[in-house]
């Protein structure tokens, strides 16, 4: 659920520079940004990538910062200006070449699309710079409570959780003792069982879902766990922590299961309890949430 967007995947010529200043475009600039999107449908707004291309036609250099950081996204015919925030430093293919091309993949969260448009269902997309636009192409947002991928910290790095875990999450939406709603949202966590032997590992899954829309799910992640107690006794950071927030926010009805995977094991038997007590982005402060409660029983091998 965690997407990453490529600045530059291929350019077949041009000049390799980094730069925070972008050439200015020629004034007898010509050019054409083609979409080629081989997958049409998305699970939620932020998994949606999109290939794309910049042909120019001229027989001057073109200036690819210059088009990518001034783009618009145009939504459902509506313009939508590129986020500031991913204009970051540029460090790679600087000007193509006269009938030369460059490609690359842009992300729905580079664009600043409103969070009331981001609705479930069919839509269509075009990029477009001064007076150039691109094709258009039709894609299919499909909210879904099915996760297709699952992530979790190892160190510094963000991994791919075991397949029992994903197969764990699927299962989601079809468990029956979910967090009690509060202003339209949930938590749950969720475990492969309730006993467990000593020294086994004890995997805990956590989900944010938004039952109603206009709850802004913070669905980058894995997001620190915060307020996870053990019969009664906090066992990691008191919440909300100070973690900063920098990926999109999604107003539809969503479970969001982007949230670190916390481990326990047992050194000796006995009857324990699990509940969260936290849920959302540390920028969201408290919201109040309180999951179901798991209770284990540890039994000797």
């Amino acid at each position: 659920m965690t997407t990453i967007t490529l600045l530059l995947l291929l350019a077949s010529s041009g000049t390799l520079v980094t730069t925070t200043n972008p050439f200015q475009i020629p004034k007898d600039a010509e050019y054409e940004i083609v979409l080629n999107a081989e997958h049409i449908a998305f699970n939620t707004p932020e998994s949606g990538s999109i290939p794309y291309s910049i042909r120019n036609l001229a027989a001057t250099k073109l200036p690819v910062p210059e088009i990518v950081w001034g783009s618009a996204l145009v939504w459902d015919g509506k313009a939508c200006k590129r986020n500031p925030t991913h204009n970051v430093s540029w460090n790679g293919i600087a000007e193509i070449f006269p009938k030369g091309y460059w490609c690359s993949v842009f992300s729905l969260d580079d664009y600043l699309v409103p969070a009331n448009l981001l609705t479930p269902g069919r839509h269509t997309i075009a990029l477009k710079h001064a007076s150039t636009q691109s094709n258009t192409q039709t894609i299919f947002i499909e909210k879904t409570d099915i996760p297709q991928g699952l992530l979790e910290r190892k160190g510094s790095e963000i991994v791919a959780a075991p397949p029992e875990d994903l197969a764990l999450a699927r299962t989601y939406p079809s468990f029956k003792y979910k967090g009690k709603v509060l202003a339209g949202q949930r938590i749950t966590i969720l475990t492969q069982r309730t006993r467990y032997k000593v020294g086994e590992s004890v995997r805990v899954l956590h989900v944010l879902e938004a039952v109603e829309p206009g709850k802004g799910v913070h669905v980058m992640g894995p997001k620190t766990i915060y307020d996870e107690c053990m019969d009664g006794k906090l066992l990691t950071e008191e919440g909300p922590g100070k973690d900063p927030y920098r990926g999109m926010v999604i107003d539809i009805p969503l479970a969001d299961f982007n949230y670190d995977i916390t481990t326990y094991t047992f050194k000796e038997p006995g009857a324990h309890t699990i509940q969260w007590k936290g849920g959302g982005a540390s920028v969201q402060g408290h919201l109040g949430l309180e999951s179901n409660i798991i209770r284990l029983e540890v039994v000797e091998h």
